[in-house]
């Protein structure tokens, strides 16, 4: 395992092991293995001036645990790590490794030490690291206050996390491998509000430059995105989109769409539109058209239609003149005579 999954895996078992914490002997040990790491674990609970330190180790590389996670539990201990084996000393309660504590790696490699409450490591702790990796933890406020001193001379690596690392009276961090060509160009500024699930796959190809007003996440995004997006989006997108959009669009909109559209649309528009609508369509038109139009209109309408048409006759004549008059009367008699069924044979 890597330190920090060792860590972690320590502080989980610190707190399988709390309900244990209020025994009274000095020592009590127990040997575990989790999740493929054997730790053994030392509840420190000696007199002031006293040695807590891990028996010898059940299997190689096992963890040396120190807990001194209740108040006074280890001030002004000597906590002494075992040679050879990973370290790590848990200092959770007040005061708990205060008042001239001495951590002792007595040959160990990884060491963490790890100061959770205020004043758990206050006033002149030492530390002296092992040969591996070596980490102070200062976690709330006033956690590492006036503190001692750490001596990293065989150390491969020195980290202090959290917040509350008191800076001016440590030794400078240092890596075994630190990176040989970091970026040139880092971000400026970084993100306020990182995400909490980053993608585990992140893409090789990042857009540049990447938009300056980016959409919001929809909560309900589709489940059949388009294969072929459009290449040349609009602008300009309506606010306000369709609740109901058809399911046949135009496959040649207009190119020049009315900029006053009508606000009540026919439910049924015609299925064969005019190829060359009038450039100058009537402003009035008829409320009441035909319902039956004629198949056949003329080619050739009057250019004067009368303004008053009379209306027109219930029988007309099957037998009209095939010579109608060249001059018809402009002033037609209101009360014509009926035909008669008898007209003379010799009129005047």
């Amino acid at each position: 395992s890597t330190p920090g999954k060792k860590t972690q895996l320590i502080q989980n078992l610190l707190k399988t092991m709390a309900p244990l914490k209020h025994l009274s002997s000095i020592f009590f040990i127990w040997s575990i293995f989790i999740y493929g790491t054997s730790s053994q674990l030392v509840v420190c609970n000696g007199q002031a001036g006293s040695t807590c330190a891990c028996g010898p180790a059940s299997t190689p590389g096992e963890i040396c645990v120190l807990d001194c996670s209740r108040q006074d539990m280890c001030k002004e201990h000597t906590l002494q790590c075992r040679p050879g084996d990973p370290c790590y000393i848990n200092c959770a309660g007040a005061n708990s490794c205060s008042e001239q504590t001495f951590v002792n790696s007595n040959g160990a490699t990884d060491l963490t030490v790890r100061c959770e409450t205020e004043d758990s490591c206050r006033t002149a702790i030492h530390i002296v690291c092992g040969s591996g990796d070596c980490l102070l933890e200062c976690i709330r406020f006033g956690s590492c206050r006036e503190f001692g001193w750490v001596d990293t001379r065989i150390a491969r690596s020195f980290a202090c996390h959290g917040v509350f690392c008191p800076w001016s009276l440590l030794p400078n961090p240092f890596s075994p491998a630190p990176t040989s060509s970091p970026t040139g160009t880092p971000t400026q500024p970084p993100t306020s509000a990182p995400t909490l699930a980053p993608t585990s796959t992140p893409t090789r190809a990042p857009t540049q430059p990447p938009t300056s007003a980016p959409t919001h996440s929809t909560g309900s995004p589709s489940t059949t995105p388009t294969d072929d997006p459009t290449v040349d989006p609009t602008t300009d997108p309506t606010h306000e989109p369709t609740t109901n959009p058809t399911w046949n669009p135009s496959f040649q909109p207009t190119t020049v769409p009315t900029f006053n559209p009508t606000t009540d649309p026919t439910i049924y528009p015609t299925k064969s539109p005019s190829d060359d609508p009038s450039l100058s369509p009537t402003p009035s038109p008829t409320n009441s058209p035909t319902n039956s139009p004629w198949d056949n209109p003329t080619v050739d309408p009057t250019v004067n239609p009368t303004p008053a048409p009379t209306d027109p006759t219930e029988s007309p004549t099957v037998d009209p003149t095939p010579e109608p008059t060249d001059t018809p009367t402009a002033d037609p008699t209101l009360s014509p005579t009926k035909a008669t069924d008898a007209p003379s044979e010799a009129p005047t």
